[in-house]
């Protein structure tokens, strides 16, 4: 069986979610994580590996996308995260992306989003 260890369904139209898992299975890919980017994504991403046992979700903010949050916003977005990780495959979304945050204050966001959730990830067995 293969697997592929990072997609993102969620992007997908609904109705195209259940033929590409078909067409997966066919070609022998048993499982597929879905790496979720927002928290609208992680929310999306959750329901459908509820809805179909082949998504594996990982849960995550984009590290562009968490530039466009604000504070409360990514508490909101770090603490769902950590409320729903149990349903979770892995922390997948996570890290620094400097190519387009050039600003100090956007990389030193970034890595105050980062080693929050790094950190809470030693305490977890999934990766």
């Amino acid at each position: 069986m293969l697997y592929d260890c990072h997609s993102h369904i969620d992007l997908i139209n609904e109705n195209e979610v259940k033929p590409l898992l078909e067409d997966s299975l066919k070609e022998g890919v048993g499982e597929i994580i879905s790496c979720a980017t927002s928290f609208y994504s992680n929310e999306k991403t959750l329901t459908l590996s509820k809805q179909h046992p082949q998504i594996k979700p990982a849960l995550g903010l984009y590290p562009l996308n968490a530039l466009e949050l604000n504070e409360e916003e990514l508490n909101k977005a770090i603490n769902y995260i950590k409320k729903n990780i149990s349903k979770a495959i892995a922390i997948g979304e996570v890290g620094l992306d400097f190519k387009y945050a050039t600003k100090e204050e956007e990389q030193e966001k970034q890595k105050k989003y980062s080693l929050n959730l790094l950190n809470y990830q030693k305490n977890l067995t999934n990766p």
